[in-house]
C-alpha cells in the first residue's frame, strides 16, 4: 500500500486509486508512481498492489472466485476508513484503472450497488464487457485450473476439488509459475481472469 499526497490540503482535495493488471505489473512500476499524479492534479493517491494471475483469479471450484477483486475491494474500504488521515475526504473517492485494471474500475462501478463506496471513476482503455473483462464462466476457468494443477502433479481429475487445492498450496511459487506457462501461452491473456462468479450484486453480468 502506498500514498502520494500533493503540497496542498483540505477539502480541495479528492481520492484517487491506482491499480494493475490481471496478471502482471505491480506498484513498483514507474507508471504508477502516484507522486506525478498527486503534485500534478491536486489528489491524494492511493496504490495497492493485488493478488494477480492464478493466485488472484485461480478458477478452481474449491475456491472463491475473483480474489484478485476482492483485493480491490479491500482497498476501497481501507481507503474509506483511513484517508481522512492523510487529508483526505472519505465521500469524494475516485477510482482509476488503465487497461485491464479500467476493466475492474468498470466492474466496481455496478458490483456494489448497496454501498459502491466510490462516487466516481476513471476507466482508461478497458471496459468490463472487453476482453478478458467480460468475465467466463466459472466452468469454463476451472479448466485452465485443472491443466495447471495437472501440470503441478495435483492432477484433478484424479482426485477431488479440495484434495487438488490441497496439494497446489503445498507446491513453491516458481513450481505453480511453470505450471501456468505452458496454459499462458496457449491462452488470451494469462489465461486466469475475471469470472462470472454469480454473487448477488453480480447477476447483471449473467444476463
Amino acid at each position: 500500500m502506498k500514498t502520494a499526497s500533493p503540497s496542498t490540503s483540505g477539502q480541495d482535495l479528492n481520492t484517487g486509486m491506482l491499480k494493475t493488471p490481471f496478471s502482471i505489473g505491480n506498484t513498483a512500476c514507474p507508471i504508477y508512481n502516484g507522486a506525478i499524479l498527486a503534485s500534478e492534479n491536486g489528489v491524494i493517491v492511493v496504490s495497492a498492489d493485488h493478488r494477480l494471475n492464478i493466485f488472484g483469479f485461480p478458477g478452481a471450484p474449491s475456491v472463491d472466485a475473483n480474489l484478485g477483486l476482492l483485493d480491490k475491494r479491500l482497498t476501497l474500504e481501507w481507503t474509506s476508513e483511513n484517508i481522512k488521515a492523510f487529508g483526505g475526504d472519505p465521500d469524494r473517492i475516485i477510482i482509476l484503472g488503465q487497461s485491464a485494471d479500467g476493466v475492474s474500475v468498470d466492474m466496481m462501478a455496478y458490483a456494489y450497488p448497496d454501498n459502491p463506496i466510490a462516487h466516481a471513476i476513471i476507466s482508461h482503455s478497458g471496459v468490463a464487457s472487453s476482453g478478458v473483462g467480460a468475465g467466463a464462466r466459472k466452468s469454463a476457468m476451472a479448466m485452465n485450473w485443472n491443466k495447471a494443477s495437472s501440470n503441478a502433479g495435483c492432477d484433478n481429475e484424479t482426485v477431488d476439488a479440495s484434495a487438488s487445492m490441497a496439494c497446489m498450496r503445498t507446491t513453491t511459487t516458481e513450481e505453480i509459475l511453470a505450471a501456468v506457462i505452458p496454459i499462458a501461452r496457449s491462452s488470451l491473456a494469462s489465461g486466469f481472469g475475471s469470472v462470472v462468479d454469480e454473487r448477488r450484486h453480480n447477476k447483471i453480468m449473467l444476463a
